[in-house]
């Protein structure tokens, strides 16, 4: 795990790249994002995040720094216009370009901290939608761009893994930790393959776009696999890509 680091800040919100192994938040002592942005961000009138990565994730979190922002920050998730792009390296290649997942999602009955596919009517399901463009691949792998319509608790994870598509290290939704190649050499991916890329957020006067470099541990599984870490870069055309 590496720092957090400040991304962007002005009089209303500030952006973070959260590590993978940092938790979001944290009810106790152990070191979390929030308490981090907080040591750095003392005068922030009420730092709140609008989002919350899984620990193993990593990424962009944008922070409101007062009542305010986090009302527009809410109108603008309501209408449509707060926009995430996630990366995410998957098992095997998938069968569509681009396309989208809408299985809804409910809380594991056995396990509460793990989430199912659930069917319409099922106790506590909830609506979830995931738009998806294949980048690269191969029968092994792809690359693969994630944009989320909904914001359920390990939406991107369980879409993937339900679709046949687990994230490659995400052992909780079928994702191998170890991956074998042809020529019998083995790869790992100690986390589940997956990165908040980039967020894009409609204001009235001014539109946030923000993003950051692919996290060395995808780019080179990507490299160790065969690929071009190329496909991996974000451009802006990414914004573009709807199903």
């Amino acid at each position: 795990m590496t720092e957090p680091s400040i991304i962007f800040r002005d009089n209303d919100f500030l952006v973070v790249s959260k590590p993978a192994g940092l938790l979001s938040t944290s009810r106790g002592d152990e070191p979390s994002l929030v308490a981090w942005a907080k040591a750095r961000d003392v005068t922030a009138p009420r730092l709140h995040p609008s989002s919350r990565l899984d620990r193993m994730v990593c990424g962009l979190v944008v922070f409101s720094r007062h009542t305010e922002a986090n009302k527009v920050l809410l109108e603008a998730r309501k209408k449509g216009r707060y926009r995430r792009c996630y990366l995410a390296l998957v098992h095997g290649r998938l069968s569509a370009d681009c396309g989208e997942w809408t299985f809804p999602i409910a809380i594991d009955p056995h396990n509460p901290s793990r989430r199912i596919v659930a069917p319409n009517g099922a106790a506590g399901f909830r609506n979830a939608r995931t738009v998806f463009r294949c980048l690269d691949g191969s029968p092994s792998a792809s690359a693969v761009l994630l944009k989320p319509h909904t914001g359920r608790t390990h939406q991107l994870r369980v879409h993937a893994s339900h679709a046949t598509y687990p994230l490659l290290g995400d052992s909780m939704y079928g994702g191998k930790k170890q991956i074998t190649l042809d020529d019998g050499s083995v790869l790992f991916a100690a986390r589940p393959m997956l990165q908040c890329a980039a967020i894009q957020i409609e204001l009235a006067s001014r539109t946030l776009e923000l993003s950051m470099d692919t996290a060395p541990d995808m780019v080179q599984l990507w490299s160790e696999l065969g690929h071009d870490s190329q496909a991996l870069r974000f451009t802006p055309d990414w914004w573009e890509i709807d199903c």
